[in-house]
């Protein structure tokens, strides 16, 4: 991610070599004062997750998520040209250790369009495309030790980011 620690900013090129810069809004909004402390050019104050406890407060107090019935999170990230974007995040077990799972969905793909979102994904700095039933998504997985604010905020917008200028390229619209 690129930009200000106070907006960041993610820039794709997309087949075409069009470009959509999605100003992440949310993290705007968590930043301002939360995450961030003290007067100009001081250094800045990284906050620390070591539980899914702490991982879920910070997405509730800092990214308007709502935690669903069954242990998942959801938001909707908005950007500026109006589009929204659905996330989920949930707490997984990989290998006796606790990660946590961002997913962001597309849509459903054809063939043609699978490949396509594949290039895509290959200039992306995290995230690959997974199908969950019938839909396709973007997912990146994190372990949750020693997770950063930093570390879940970042790829949180790229996945979100990158599924929106999937969903708005190959499938058309603002449907997720």
């Amino acid at each position: 991610m690129v930009g200000s620690p106070i907006l960041s900013s993610v820039t794709l090129r997309i087949r075409s070599g069009s470009q959509k810069k999605a100003d992440l809004i949310f993290i705007t909004r968590s930043l301002r004062g939360k995450i961030f402390s003290g007067a100009a050019g001081r250094r800045k104050e990284r906050l620390f997750m070591a539980t899914w406890g702490d991982v879920k407060g910070f997405l509730i107090n800092n990214c308007d998520a709502k935690e669903e019935k069954n242990g998942l999170m959801s938001m909707v990230i908005s950007y500026k040209d109006g589009r929204n974007q659905l996330v989920v995040v949930c707490r997984r077990e990989v290998n006796g250790a606790d990660w946590i799972d961002i997913s962001s969905p597309v849509g459903t793909l054809n063939s043609g369009t699978v490949e396509v979102a594949l290039e895509v994904l290959s200039n992306a700095d995290c995230g690959g495309l997974v199908k969950i039933g019938d839909t396709h998504a973007v997912r990146h997985c994190i372990p949750i030790a020693d997770l950063s604010n930093e570390e879940l905020v970042g790829p949180l917008g790229i996945v979100a980011s990158v599924a929106d200028i999937l969903e708005e390229r190959l499938i058309g619209g603002d449907n997720l």
